[in-house]
């Protein structure tokens, strides 16, 4: 069954769903920043290490205007707002919002703007970006292959249930398998945010730290020190607010990158776009502290990301 589905925000998350889901027949409009629409390709081209080359036709818009099924929203958080007034609440009525987005806080600010039955909390893992309009080069997923059928494993996208019903979830997540990627669907919210949480932020903060990839974080004892106490420090955030996580397979899971991986974090650093720190590392320091926990590693890597920030 074809759906309508608009990507809002085509980054290199965004462009890559957006992109795979139109190969497979879906109806799917991109919504792009003004003045990009003109110069912007009927067809996103995809370079990927999972999915090979291929192209695939969608619409570009710079405003929503007619209903979809599913909005996607793939947008930096620190252009959330800008991104919310292209697609207004009355233009996405009856649509299924679905955030990519990290951290925490964006998920209040979108059930506000499109309520609270609409909106999905979802997170993905991967290592893909957009090199120009319409150009998504996929460097593959950040989670180890699995059988579809094993829940047990992490999934590339992963999406929670919402209080209006396993119905909703269960149509987004079969037309995302049906699309060519692995999708669990979890029970908890609090439980998809944090495990992606424990890991982004302390990478995210320590690549920028170091200004480069994940090598050179290895190669700095003291950044390397810290990315890991700061990841246990997140940990031990989630685990009081209640979400318990897999220590021992998040914490192996900072020595199985390849060296020569970049977080996007540190891409936006080099390229001089504006940094999601406060996204990304505000919210997890605050809610551990007003847990009673220190945050010290984070706070450290936080102050390094954010001179390198400055310096730039």
């Amino acid at each position: 069954m074809t759906s309508t589905h608009a990507i809002l925000g085509p980054g290199g998350i965004g462009g890559l769903v957006g992109a795979l889901l139109a190969r497979n027949g879906q109806d799917v409009t991109f919504i792009v920043r003004p003045g990009q629409a003109v110069a912007y390709p009927p067809a996103v081209h995809v370079e990927s290490a999972v999915y090979g080359e291929f192209d695939a036709k969608i619409q570009v818009t710079e405003q929503l205007t007619q209903s979809v099924d599913v909005l996607w929203v793939t947008c930096k958080a620190t252009q959330l707002d800008q991104a919310i007034a292209a697609a207004s609440a009355s233009a996405a009525a009856g649509a299924t919002v679905v955030p990519l987005l990290n951290g925490l806080d964006h998920i209040a600010i979108l059930r506000r703007a499109y309520g609270d039955d609409a909106v999905i909390v979802g997170m993905m893992r991967t290592e893909s970006t957009r090199v120009s309009p319409g150009r998504i080069v996929h460097g593959g997923w950040h989670v180890p292959d699995a059988p579809e059928d094993d829940t047990h494993a992490t999934a590339p996208l992963e999406l929670a249930q919402n209080s209006a019903g396993p119905e909703l979830v269960s149509n987004v997540a079969s037309q995302i398998r049906a699309a060519g990627i692995r999708c669990h669907v979890r029970a908890s919210e609090n439980q998809v945010i944090w495990e992606k949480l424990a890991v982004v932020a302390p990478y995210a903060l320590a690549t920028t730290a170091v200004a480069g990839s994940i090598g050179m974080v290895r190669a700095n004892p003291d950044v390397l020190a810290h990315l890991r106490l700061a990841a246990s420090e997140t940990i031990d955030a989630a685990a009081a607010m209640g979400v318990q996580l897999d220590r021992a397979k998040l914490i192996a899971a900072l020595d199985q990158y390849p060296d020569s991986m970049r977080v996007s974090m540190e891409r936006d650093l080099s390229a001089g776009r504006e940094l999601e720190l406060a996204n990304v590392a505000d919210p997890v320091i605050r809610e551990g502290r007003a847990r009673g926990l220190q945050m010290t590693s984070m706070a450290w890597l936080l102050e390094r990301a954010r001179a390198q920030a400055e310096a730039r």
